[in-house]
């Protein structure tokens, strides 16, 4: 008998540290007027994608900074295409409670940077950006877009 009670409480455990583990998917937004991601998963790893909404503001970012057309060195595509991977490779690393060794692209300039990122609360997403130590970096902060 206190084996089966051992066992249902290690599966309980393995349940809820899943559910930890997506607590980061569905849409978040950055503000009002910019752009709105989807995080996903795909087996282990957490990607996420920017949606339509904001392709538009990325487009003229681009224009501005480049008068022509240029492409993502990851994807071949145009930047602003819809459904852009911005994350990818993200995994839950359950001592820091983040998501980490994951690769953002900056959709203007198609630079890719390490990422990691974390939640605080339960409405906001965190996303830090940086070259090679988490110090040299920039974070970004998403609110979660309620259906």
């Amino acid at each position: 008998m206190l084996f089966l009670s051992c066992l249902t409480i290690a599966y309980l455990n393995k349940n809820l540290d899943l559910r930890k583990e997506e607590a980061i998917l569905g849409r978040w937004t950055h503000g009002e007027n910019s752009y709105d991601l989807e995080i996903y998963q795909s087996g282990q790893v957490f990607s996420a994608r920017i949606i339509s909404q904001g392709i538009n503001q990325i487009r003229q970012l681009a224009h501005q900074r480049k008068n022509e057309t240029f492409d993502s060195p990851i994807l071949g595509a145009p930047l602003w295409v819809s459904d852009l991977e911005l994350i990818q490779g993200l995994s839950y690393n359950d001592r820091t409670r983040k998501w980490d060794q994951g690769i953002v692209v900056d959709p203007v300039s198609g630079r890719m940077k390490k990422a990691k990122v974390w939640l605080k609360g339960n409405d906001t997403l965190v996303l830090r950006r940086f070259w090679y130590l988490s110090c040299f970096g920039s974070n970004i902060s998403f609110r979660r877009v309620v259906k």
